[in-house]
């Protein structure tokens, strides 16, 4: 979200997926190119900051078909004002 903020003026194409970075048993643990709703992603805060902004760009999913779907779904379920077209 800060990276977001931070260069809002230069954002044009946004490429979404979710993931986490954490600690397990003293090893880093590092994933991504995971399905919205499967890592730490805050997509209801994303998605109103994109929202909120006006952001009219393409949002592409770094996922494949099912991923994609999955996605999809966690949006419209976490957030049900967003108009996805």
């Amino acid at each position: 979200m800060g990276f977001l903020k931070k260069h809002w003026d230069r954002i044009v194409e946004i490429h979404l997926h979710d993931g986490f970075h954490r600690e397990k048993n003293g090893n880093v643990v590092k994933r991504d190119h995971l399905p919205i709703g499967s890592g730490d992603l805050c997509v209801s805060e994303l998605m109103g900051c994109l929202d909120k902004k006006g952001f009219k760009g393409p949002v592409v999913f770094e996922l494949g078909f099912d991923e994609a779907k999955h996605s999809l779904k966690m949006i419209h379920e976490q957030c049900p004002r967003i108009a996805i077209k």
